[in-house]
Formats: structure tokens, sequence, C-alpha cells
């Protein structure tokens, strides 16, 4: 009786090792190949907001935006903003974590948008450079997304 209860323990033992063996590659797999995808996006050159993943609705919002402006419509374009900035605020717990800086970058640009957009006297040309800037900023994750 006491053989069979060693073996028992000896597959048991065997069985936890094997298992935390599968864990650690499975993660050690994941976590290279995301630093792979990293180092890929870096060098072709594609911006921080890259890694924030699909930011390709936020890129249709400010592109009606800047569309609104172009036409005179100044009204539209500033209730279309505020879309904007409703969808980035609930996207914040989901892009956040991703990259904070890429984030905060990102948020300022908004931050900008949304000024220059509620001004007690609007500027179209501040308005439209700091729509086109943002444009530019979520242009590569549209594509990557």
């Amino acid at each position: 009786m006491r053989e069979a209860e060693t073996r028992g323990g000896l597959w048991q033992a065997v069985a936890v090792v094997a298992v935390v063996f599968a864990l650690g590659a499975t993660g050690y797999y994941l976590r290279t190949s995301a630093l792979r995808d990293d180092a890929a996006a870096a060098a072709v050159g594609a911006p921080p907001s890259a890694r924030l993943g699909d930011l390709s609705s936020f890129r249709v919002i400010t592109q009606d935006t800047l569309d609104r402006l172009d036409t005179g419509d100044q009204a539209g374009a500033a209730a279309r903003v505020g879309d904007l900035e409703t969808a980035w605020d609930q996207a914040q717990g989901r892009l956040k974590p991703r990259d904070s800086a890429a984030w905060t970058d990102l948020d300022g640009k908004i931050d900008a948008v949304l000024g220059e957009l509620r001004a007690g006297s609007p500027d179209q040309g501040a308005e439209q450079a700091a729509l086109r800037t943002l444009i530019g900023a979520l242009g590569w994750a549209a594509v990557m997304g």
C-alpha cells in the first residue's frame, strides 16, 4: 500500500510541474509576441498611439467635425466634437491602461480641439489646425487597428 501512495504522490507532482511549465511557456510566448509586435510597429515608424489599438471611430468623428467646419457649419462642428469628447471619455478605462503615455498625448490633442471649437471667438484656422493634428495622431492607429 505504501508503494502505491508514493507512486500516486509522484504522479501528482509530475502533473503539477507539467501544468506550471505549460502556463509558463504560454505566458512567455504571449509576452515575446507582444514585444515583437511593438518592435515591428516602432521599426516602421508607428506612433505610440498605435499601441492603443483601433482608434478609427475617433478618427471618423474628428474627420466629420473637420468636414463640417470646412463647409462653414461651426454649430454642427461644435456639436459633433461633443461626440468625440463623450466617446473618448467612455473609452478611457479601456485605452489608458494599454499605454498611458500615448493616451495622455492624444488626450492633450483632443483637449486642444475641444478648446478651439468651444472658444468664445472661434478661429477657423486654429480649429482646422487642431483637428488636422489630431487626425494625424489618430491616422496610423486607424490603419493598424
